[in-house]
């Protein structure tokens, strides 16, 4: 017994049929995802240019501290002040250096060299992880380095009164000859360093002996 074919019509409606069972009510799977990652998207953007924001603001710094000079003002110590200042960055960039160098001394170098690296690593997105560690050994870094200078360039001649260490090296400096004497001192500041490059750089640290062994290998 033969078969009458099926109206076009008639199989255009059952196909249409079958797609919307298919097909449930709402965003297709594609639009659920760019709606998903829009956010995403957006998150991102705002990330990136809170990064570049800081690498900006790290150029500005690194401008002004390496232009510094302490007969600029606000220095409080010289009268009168040059004209035109001599910072690089104008009269904005002398009192950023100037306040900077006044509590962080040469502790500055250490941190704004970091807070670069730190911020050119998230641009390339690399991520970071361990983000408290990293902070922890970075303070140590500059505790470390501002204490140092303040114990081996005592005298204020050419610089600020407060010395090459600025308030935090002078402080913790008299803190230390004070309980620990100057070789207390020393293994103190030894040990600050170490800690401190450990958790600012442990990855590189621990890939140093491999490395090692890989060029005398090499040779």
């Amino acid at each position: 017994m033969a078969v009458a074919p099926i109206p076009r019509r008639d199989r255009m409606r059952r196909r249409d049929r079958t797609t919307a069972r298919a097909t449930p009510f709402g965003p297709q799977p594609a639009e659920r995802a760019t709606n998903v990652t829009n956010p995403e998207r957006r998150l991102q953007t705002l990330r990136t240019a809170a990064v570049i924001t800081s690498l900006v603001v790290c150029a500005f710094v690194w401008i002004a501290m390496l232009t510094f000079d302490a007969l600029d003002w606000p220095n409080a110590a010289v009268w009168p002040h040059p004209s035109p200042i001599n910072n690089g960055c104008g009269r904005a960039g002398a009192w950023l250096a100037y306040h900077l160098f006044y509590y962080l001394g040469d502790g500055l170098y250490p941190l704004i060299l970091l807070s670069t690296v730190a911020g050119l690593i998230v641009l390339a997105r690399r991520g970071m992880s361990d983000k408290v560690l990293r902070f922890v050994g970075i303070c140590l870094l500059v505790a470390a380095t501002a204490t140092t200078s303040a114990m081996m360039h005592p005298d204020p001649a050419e610089e600020l009164a407060e010395g090459r260490g600025g308030i935090l090296g002078l402080g913790i400096a008299t803190l230390l000859h004070e309980n620990v004497s100057s070789l207390g001192a020393t293994l103190s500041l030894v040990g600050a360093f170490s800690l401190g490059l450990l958790l600012v750089a442990d990855d590189l640290i621990f890939r140093i002996p491999s490395l090692l062994m890989i060029s005398l290998r090499r040779r």
